[in-house]
């Protein structure tokens, strides 16, 4: 049995969270990673006339991994990139129904959120306001994609059972940040 100090034994728990801190990046990256690639494919799909049904494909296949790895606006940004793979494919009811499912996206919260609406008896739009200017970082980003997640809904319950509207309204998706 090796003697360990109480010090080496913080020192090597501490450099083990921060190893898995690490690692949990990196797999939040590569998640990330595939909600883009669904959004360029969409983009390049859009854009092309020969390759279109083979880039339609990629896009759906990464945007449905965006769809069960991402949360808040992501989530929602890849539902709305399905529903226009589908528009494109001139499939009118998937995209129907990615739309309804953009709707059901819930708002991401923050444990920063939660405890200073609490503490300030703030409703939720102010609270984000608050935090983005005080905190920024997280809670700036979280508050911004709260927003753009609000304002999506917006678009798409008012053309929901118009796609092909709504998909003329919105502008290019772009990568989500």
């Amino acid at each position: 049995m090796v003697d360990v100090s109480p010090f080496q034994a913080i020192q090597a728990a501490k450099l083990i969270a921060r190893y898995m801190g690490y690692v949990e990046c990196q797999i939040a990256d590569l998640k990330k990673t595939k909600l883009n690639a669904g959004l360029r494919a969409l983009e390049a799909a859009r854009l092309s006339e020969n390759n279109r049904d083979s880039l339609l494909q990629t896009a759906l296949a990464k945007l449905y991994e965006g769809i069960e790895n991402e949360v808040g606006y992501r989530k929602a940004c890849a539902h709305l990139g399905a529903a226009m793979c589908h528009q494109l494919r001139n499939d009118m009811p998937p995209a129907k129904h990615e739309l309804a499912q953009l709707l059901l996206v819930p708002e991401k919260t923050s444990k920063a959120m939660g405890f200073f609406k609490r503490a300030t008896g703030l409703d939720t739009e102010a609270a984000e306001i608050a935090l983005s200017f005080g905190l920024g970082g997280r809670a700036a980003d979280s508050a911004y994609q709260n927003f753009q997640l609000r304002k999506l809904k917006v678009l798409v319950e008012k053309y929901q059972h118009d796609p092909v509207e709504l998909l003329k309204a919105l502008p290019p998706p772009n990568e989500p940040k």
